[in-house]
């Protein structure tokens, strides 16, 4: 839908900057009609989205368009911080001689793990993937529960897995929907644009123009939900940043 283009800039205030422009506009649902820049501070990059029409943009537009939206400077990972839902969240790790554990401190918004031994980096690497696999498809299933006398077609099965890089979510015919782990690094929006996609699919499998218009009609925002999928993120632990102390 859309191709990489490249900016007049590399970066704009510390951000990354990457620029695609439409490629066809096949359906009024998705067509991009304004210029759209979407900057995402805990990743440290900006997309900038041009309709078919346009070529290019300015920093004059970049400038307009942060000032706009309020974006706050890029936030650079800590020690011991980490991407939880397109924010950035500090763990901390505590000796325990009972069982192994992982849990939020609401108090602090500071997620406690506690190993009985000394923990490795693949280990603390495995657990917060665990939590916050778990995570996601609890927020998942919480969009399933509102969204459920909407619904004329309830999956079979929700599953969380690691899916290639470039795919964020799949339907298959049994009625599975898969949702990749990494959905763990966006806001709960682009979880809920993902999931909103492939319940289309158990009606339309497929992207006829039937099925842009029942996402349309399901989710009217989904387009510039969809733009982040186009810009590349960090992992969500910089395992250069543990503390080993």
């Amino acid at each position: 839908m859309f191709c990489s283009i490249q900016p007049p800039m590399s970066t704009f205030a510390g951000y990354r900057v990457f620029c695609f422009r439409q490629t066809r506009t096949n359906l009024a649902e998705r067509t991009l009609r304004d210029d759209t820049i979407l900057f995402v501070p805990a990743h440290g990059v900006v997309g900038v989205f041009l309709p078919r029409h346009h070529a290019t943009f300015t920093a004059d537009q970049l400038l307009t368009a942060w000032e706009a939206q309020h974006s706050p400077a890029v936030h650079r990972l800590k020690r011991n911080e980490f991407i939880f839902f397109g924010r950035p969240l500090p763990f901390r790790l505590r000796p325990f001689t009972g069982y192994n554990d992982t849990w939020l401190d609401q108090e602090t918004s500071t997620l406690i793990i506690t190993f009985r031994r000394e923990a490795s980096v693949s280990q603390l690497h495995t657990r917060l993937n665990i939590f916050c696999e778990a995570q996601l498809k609890i927020r998942a299933q919480m969009f399933l529960d509102k969204w459920s006398s909407r619904l004329l077609k309830y999956p079979s099965s929700l599953v969380i897995k690691p899916l290639r890089p470039a795919v964020l979510g799949q339907c298959l015919r049994t009625g599975e929907i898969r949702l990749s782990s990494r959905l763990c690094l966006w806001p709960e929006s682009i979880v809920a644009e993902t999931l909103a996609h492939e319940l289309i699919h158990l009606h339309h499998f497929n992207h006829s123009p039937n099925f842009w218009r029942a996402l349309t009609a399901f989710m009217p925002d989904w387009l510039p939900r969809a733009l982040v999928h186009y810009l590349p993120v960090s992992n969500y632990l910089d395992l250069s940043l543990f503390n080993h102390s």
